[in-house]
């Protein structure tokens, strides 16, 4: 009995010294004072971001498109930011608005001549089918692409009291030179005016414009007095044509 008793604590103490030469091994010596409850947190480093993480949304801007780019298809997907798009995309961006080109050639002024007429009306016979000249006029020439525009202004009236004399009125052109009949710039959208004895001298203004082709043109205010009552209250006529580029023609 003693024997086995001996044995046991032979095999027990083998046990411990064995146990404590492999911790002093492993470990070595540490102190107890080395032992700390409250060990500091370890430290994370930062991971790098993926290769296809999307850049920050631009700063927004109505002129500026959005778009997601799918590589392996062409698929192009407009977004509103960059967050929509997915890891098989790329981001990219354009502008609406492009970058300004270079300043074209000087064109033409527009304005070509400039010609006025004024002075006074005489009596206008009634029973016309025709437009005539009422006072002065003003010769311009243009080519094909230039037209005239022009404004004018004339007092009618009539001594008869025999009625309202109804007329048309507008300015008119014809080849310089010539008893051509007169065409009228309206065509037959021609105002028309009335006046009487009673009401007395009236202002009529006529203004429009015209593509008459290339030539040199007379120009002037005209009245159709296709009534029957004479004009022959009138004062003065005062108006202005110019010659401007109203037509682009094709050099080739």
């Amino acid at each position: 009995m003693k024997k086995t008793i001996l044995v046991s604590l032979i095999v027990l103490a083998t046990f411990v010294f064995s146990s404590v030469a492999m911790a002093t091994f492993m470990f070595g010596s540490i102190p107890l004072s080395n032992f700390n409850s409250q060990a500091p947190a370890p430290t994370i480093n930062p991971q790098p971001p993926a290769p296809n993480t999307p850049p920050p949304p631009p700063t927004p801007n109505g002129n500026v498109i959005n778009a997601c780019f799918k590589k392996n298809n062409g698929q192009l997907r407009i977004v509103s930011n960059f967050g929509q798009c997915l890891p098989s995309e790329i981001a990219i961006s354009w502008n609406i608005v492009g970058p300004q080109g270079p300043p074209g050639p000087q064109g033409p002024s527009g304005v070509v001549a400039t010609s006025t007429f004024s002075g006074g009306i005489g009596a206008i016979p009634a029973g016309a089918t025709q437009f005539v000249f009422a006072g002065p006029t003003a010769n311009v020439t243009t080519t094909a692409s230039q037209g005239i525009t022009g404004a004018v202004q004339a007092p009618l009236g009539t001594t008869s009291t025999s009625g309202t004399a109804s007329f048309g009125y507008d300015l008119c052109y014809r080849a310089a030179g010539t008893a051509n009949t007169l065409i009228n710039f309206a065509g037959p959208n021609n105002s028309v005016g009335e006046v009487s004895e009673s009401a007395g001298r009236l202002s009529f203004t006529a203004a429009a414009s015209v593509l008459p082709g290339a030539g040199t043109w007379e120009v002037g205010y005209c009245v159709l007095n296709s009534g029957t009552v004479t004009l022959d209250d009138n004062s003065n006529v005062n108006g202005w044509v110019v010659v401007t580029e109203m037509a682009v023609v094709n050099p080739l």
